[in-house]
This record gives C-alpha cells, structure tokens and sequence, in this order.
C-alpha cells in the first residue's frame, strides 16, 4: 500500500502578522513531522499561492506506478488553526489511505478539519 503525500506550504503566515518568524506554515510543518512516525510522506512547499488562507497542506495519492489515477482525489484544505490542525490531518491522511480512492464522507473527516476550507479535486 503506498503511503499518501502530505503537501504543507512552509512559507504560510497569517495575514495580519506576514513577517512572523518562524512562518505557521513552518511549525505546521515541523508538528507534523514529530507526529508522523514515517506513517506517511510530507514534503515541505515553498509556497502554494494561498497567502490569504494560511495555514494551507493537501494530500494526494503516493505511488502512482501501482495505482490508477482515476480514483484518486487531492485534497486541499486552508485556515487550517494551530495547534490542532497536524494531528487531524494525520488523521485524515489514514482515512485516505485506507479509503484506497474511495471518496471520504464529509462527517468522517476530523471535526478540525471540518471547520476549515477543503476543496476535493479530482483526479487527472
């Protein structure tokens, strides 16, 4: 079973104070990180265009080698909150994974996650 990608803009800051140090976009990144447990692949963006609605990650699927395309959604969530945001998307990135392509039902997601922007893309 190949391991969901986890996409988090380190870049990420919070409108009203853009010139924070370190970025949210970097301790979000660096929380999950200590959580993950190499359960699943996280890569650090420089910026994912979404200035406006920090914190920002997406899950995609892993090994498209051994995986058709067609079933796998992206998931892209913004105004994730700190603290609570990397323990939920770790959670969410177990539902991926274990849905194997099959859409997610809004209700099974992370009640964090539920109270931020998800946008489900479809599959290339």
């Amino acid at each position: 079973m190949s391991k969901p990608i986890l996409f988090v803009c380190q870049s990420c800051n919070a409108a009203s104070n853009p010139d924070l140090e370190p970025s949210l976009g970097t301790c979000l990144l660096n929380r999950l990180q200590e959580l993950n447990q190499d359960r699943f692949e996280i890569r650090a963006q420089h910026c994912m265009w979404m200035c406006e609605q920090a914190c920002v990650a997406a899950i995609a699927a892993g090994d498209y080698a051994t995986r058709s395309l067609r079933d796998r959604h992206t998931y892209l969530f913004t105004d994730l909150p700190l603290p609570d945001s990397a323990e939920a998307l770790l959670q969410f990135a177990e539902l991926y994974r274990d849905r194997s392509g099959k859409t997610i039902p809004f209700k099974t997601i992370p009640q964090v996650l539920q109270s931020v922007t998800v946008a489900r893309i479809p599959p290339v």
